[in-house]
């Protein structure tokens, strides 16, 4: 019989993961601030030719 870990539990993974969403929470507010500067500018979003 072999023992299974459970990864979901271990302190490196769920730092990592707390990590990782904080980055992605940062980068959707950096994102939400650059399509509000887009409607105050009044531009438009599209292919450029």
């Amino acid at each position: 019989m072999s023992k299974r870990k459970y990864s979901i539990i271990h302190p490196k993974k769920l730092y990592a993961r707390r990590s990782i969403g904080k980055k992605m929470k940062d980068i959707a507010k950096r994102i939400d601030a650059i399509a509000e500067e887009r409607v105050k500018f009044g531009l438009n979003p599209g292919n450029m030719e």
